[in-house]
């Protein structure tokens, strides 16, 4: 019964597949493998509980072997072996066969437990060539780990044998295990042995087998019908009678068609294996596809969200810049009004310094005022942009300023000949002469809107007379030069402060995308994984094709 050199390399191939790619399906091909190379020819009893199989098994082997009840008596699957001493084999030990070990051990009252197989050796005729006979627990056992155990023993069955009974043959629990169990799995092998026929009234019988014969030959065509009770009822296709019975299981031994009958059923088992393999594989496949898409949609909002980021963020820092230019821009007008109010009538010093205070309150006000609303509008900003609103907490105490025209004495410098000479040449000989001086650009912008006053009072100097006044105006316009230096100081401190604040946010928040990026590196290694997949879903297509084409190829030699 050995199989053809290209369906034992299709279950080589497919071994080395399944170790790579789904290593949880090898015990499926592993159990392939095991009836591939078995050599004895294995009968499997089958059936729901108390239908007779072990009544079956005994009277096939002519001996009170496997215990008899009316409840169920197999609870463990018990193969039947040829042994030249009756013996018991579990759990690797082997123990003399008797009556009361056998019960124990069938049973399984004490010492077996579920999954376990109960082996027999015995010197029964029927056996010596290489025969097996595989008892089975019901199929309808409400221990689903002994009618798991039935399955797998059809999975390596060259014939099965589904027991019914005589007064209630084919119900619909066992026409589904025979459709799903056993013709769907291609055991080559197939009969239904009829049991309790000695429950039916005698003037009954041929009337009951008729029907029985009649229904299994309509649901399943070619199977053969088994009858192990001796009986004139039985038409001539029923196996009647145990001789009959023995005979025709020694025909199915030495078939020459066997083997391809089991190489059929293997092939036929392996193609599902690989059907399920791909199915499995495909499903990976999905799963791949949508965690890779997922991937990258994450990736793609990651890089939209990084760079409205940075656009956002440049306009930000923008927009303070442009807020810090415009409060300082209108400290300046401020104050150069203020001096321009000045110079017309400046007054005595006190009042120049109390106006100065003045001013000087006031514009640290407005300051602070604005100062408030941009913070509190770039805080929103931030928020919005970063997703967490940071922490901005700015001290706006500016220094206080006290202004003493009396400080400094510019008297000396404005009766200075020198000076009132080039104060008596026009203004634009004062400008480039106060370029000269270091610095000098920067006071000529602050007091170059009093030009004209300047002329008025070098006049004035020239005459002798307005040099108190002049000393004022140089004194406002040193003042004004002092006040505007000072709040732009420290607004430039105040708003270095604040781009830092958002520098820091946002290298926080890039940090964030970054690592969030990282993340969906993986991208190109669910690419690989997609592409490997799918290159394990086309070799497992070939092998399947491969193995319905030794399959089609076997049916056609049956």
């Amino acid at each position: 019964m050995s199989m053809c050199s290209g369906a034992a390399s299709l279950l080589s191939r497919c071994r080395y597949f399944l170790a790579e790619v789904a290593p949880e399906r090898l015990p499926a091909l592993e159990s392939l493998e095991a009836a591939a190379a078995r050599q004895h020819f294995r009968i499997c009893i089958a059936g729901g509980f108390s239908r007779g199989k072990s009544h079956f098994v005994n009277a096939l082997l002519e001996a009170d072997l496997l215990p008899e009840r009316a409840i169920p008596s197999t609870g463990s699957l018990t193969e039947i072996v040829y042994g030249e001493t009756p013996a018991l084999e579990f759990r690797g030990r082997v123990t003399p066969l008797s009556a009361q070990t056998l019960e124990e051990y069938a049973i399984g009252e004490r010492l077996y437990s579920p999954g376990e197989i109960l082996r027999i050796h015995y010197p029964s005729p029927l056996l010596k060539d290489g025969m097996e006979l595989i008892d089975t627990p019901g199929v309808d056992d409400i221990d689903a780990t002994a009618a798991e155990m039935t399955y797998q023993a059809l999975e390596n069955a060259d014939a099965a044998i589904i027991m019914i009974s005589a007064t209630a043959p084919l119900s619909l629990t066992e026409r589904a295990f025979v459709d799903v169990y056993m013709r769907d799995r291609a055991i080559p092998l197939l009969a239904v042995g009829v049991s309790f026929l000695d429950m039916v009234p005698e003037k009954d019988h041929a009337k009951q087998l008729a029907f029985i014969a009649e229904k299994v030959h309509r649901l399943y065509p070619g199977m053969t019908l088994l009858l192990p009770d001796q009986t004139a009822a039985a038409g001539p296709d029923i196996v009647c009678g145990l001789d009959r019975i023995r005979t025709l299981f020694a025909g199915w031994h030495d078939s020459p068609s066997l083997a391809t009958l089991k190489q059929r059923m293997i092939l036929k088992r392996l193609g599902s294996i690989m059907a399920g393999v791909m199915a499995l594989l495909e499903d990976r496949y999905q799963a791949a596809d949508l965690a890779t898409e997922e991937a990258r949609r994450q990736l793609d909002e990651a890089i939209a969200a990084l760079d409205d980021g940075l656009v956002v963020g440049d306009e930000l820092r923008l927009s303070i810049r442009e807020q810090k230019d415009a409060l300082q821009d209108l400290i300046r007008k401020k104050i150069r009004s203020f001096g321009s109010a000045l110079a017309s009538g400046p007054g005595d010093g006190q009042a120049i310094a109390d106006a100065f205070q003045q001013l000087h309150e006031e514009l640290r006000h407005h300051v602070a005022t604005s100062l408030e609303q941009n913070i509190a509008l770039l805080s929103r900003k931030l928020e919005t942009l970063y997703g967490t609103p940071p922490n901005i907490d700015l001290s706006l105490n500016l220094p206080p300023m006290t202004i003493s025209v009396t400080k400094k004495n510019l008297d000396d410098i404005c009766g200075n000949p020198l000076v009132a000479d080039l104060l008596s040449r026009g203004a634009d000989l004062v400008e480039g002469k106060i370029r000269s001086l270091p610095g000098g650009s920067i006071i000529w912008d602050i007091i170059k809107p009093y030009k004209s006053q300047l002329t008025q009072l070098a006049v004035g100097c020239l005459r002798g007379a307005g040099a108190q006044q002049t000393a004022q105006m140089r004194k406002i316009s040193e003042c004004c030069s002092l006040m505007a230096m000072t709040f732009r100081k420290e607004l430039d401190a105040i708003y270095q402060e604040l781009v830092e604040i958002m520098r820091k946010s946002r290298m926080q928040w890039l940090q964030e995308r970054r690592d969030r990026l990282a993340v969906n590196a993986s991208l190109a290694e669910r690419e690989a994984q997609k592409a490997e997949l799918n290159r394990a879903i086309q070799t497992a297509k070939t092998l399947y094709d491969a193995v319905r084409t030794q399959e089609e190829n076997s049916n056609g030699h049956i």
